[in-house]
């Protein structure tokens, strides 16, 4: 009987001890589950290569400038930002490249926070301007022209739907607005206003410079501002009564015969008459007195876009043997239609 009871009572502690582990087992099981991965935010080198000699990050194996080299690292390289506040002053980071998996030490300065989305505006400046013209060369590489009603401003920006990047600035703009093949590219946006974003700290942007053929600034995102209103429309009669009363400043006067017809480009409008009827619009390209030829651009009240070409050679009214300043060409294949004026 005690053989009994002593083989119980062992029975009962083995049980007791496999529980009270099986206990503590599941108790770290569920304590390793439950742990949190760590998450590492993404960085990418940038503006090394505003360094002619030397256009990469050097990537070190401590955070001085003496130390040895692990890696050097490109533009657009990604890296997982580990720690930071290294170095005598603080301004090294401890960082993965994501490719390779190197770790080492880089300075700040040539680093940033990789963003999604419209955050990545916060990267670049911009301007808010009226889009007056495109041309597109094969299709891809466009030239976007604008004005702010005062200025004039030329972008490049390298359109390629097969090289476009899934969730890309330039993915989203064809994939709204189609691409830059055709006749007449984008035509459906001029006179739209928008958001012109490029890279920051640019002396001229919008300008452009000769080498090894002429480069404008590059875009880096074109957003649609829907917001802001359009120039009213004023009423051609009232508009017409301004101008001969001389009561509203005219940059520009053209005219011309077969049949008889005049053309007042004003600030922000354009007066069009033939056989004394007006019509008014809504000018979009600005006259510039400085520009040898320019295409002038004006919109009516249903949407419709209207061309006209200024150049600085001199032409006659077709009715005198008067000569002005300029030509009027809205025809380059009927040169009846087209005339002479000057400026006011």
């Amino acid at each position: 009987m005690k053989q009994k009871f002593n083989l119980t009572a062992t029975a009962l502690v083995l049980l007791c001890v496999s529980i009270f582990s099986s206990c503590n087992n599941e108790g770290a099981d569920t304590q390793k589950e439950t742990e949190p991965e760590i998450t590492y935010e993404i960085y990418e080198v940038f503006n090394t290569y505003k360094d002619e000699n030397a256009p990469f990050l050097n990537m070190r194996s401590e955070a001085n400038s003496d130390s040895k080299i692990v890696a050097e690292l490109y533009d657009g390289t990604q890296l997982y930002f580990l720690d930071n506040n290294y170095g005598e002053q603080g301004n090294w980071n401890k960082v993965e490249v994501i490719e390779t998996k190197e770790i080492g030490y880089v300075n700040g300065h040539w680093i940033r926070k990789v963003l999604t989305g419209d955050d990545r505006h916060q990267y670049y400046d911009c301007k808010t301007l009226k889009l007056t013209n495109v041309s597109c060369y094969e299709g891809n590489e466009c030239t976007f022209e604008f004005t702010d009603n005062r200025k004039k401003y030329k972008f490049d920006w390298f359109l390629e739907d097969m090289n476009a990047e899934e969730g890309s600035f330039e993915k989203r703009f064809m994939d709204a607005f189609g691409s830059g093949y055709g006749d007449d590219p984008f035509s459906n946006l001029i006179g739209e206003t928008f958001k012109v974003y490029y890279e920051k700290d640019l002396k001229n942007p919008g300008s452009c410079v000769e080498e090894d053929g002429i480069w404008c600034t590059h875009i880096i995102d074109l957003v649609l501002t829907e917001d802001i209103p359009k120039t009213e429309i004023s009423n051609a009669n009232t508009l017409y009564r301004k101008i001969e009363k001389k009561s509203i400043k005219v940059k520009f006067h053209g005219m011309g015969t077969e049949p008889f017809w005049d053309i007042y480009i004003l600030e922000n409008e354009v007066l069009y008459v033939q056989f004394e009827e007006p019509e008014s619009y809504r000018l979009l390209t600005p006259f510039d007195q400085s520009a040898y030829s320019q295409k002038i651009k004006y919109e009516s009240e249903d949407g419709q876009i209207y061309e006209v070409k200024i150049v600085k050679t001199p032409a006659g009214d077709g009715m005198s043997d008067r000569s002005y300043p300029y030509s009027v060409i809205f025809s380059e294949d009927e040169p009846w239609e087209n005339g002479a004026g000057y400026t006011r």
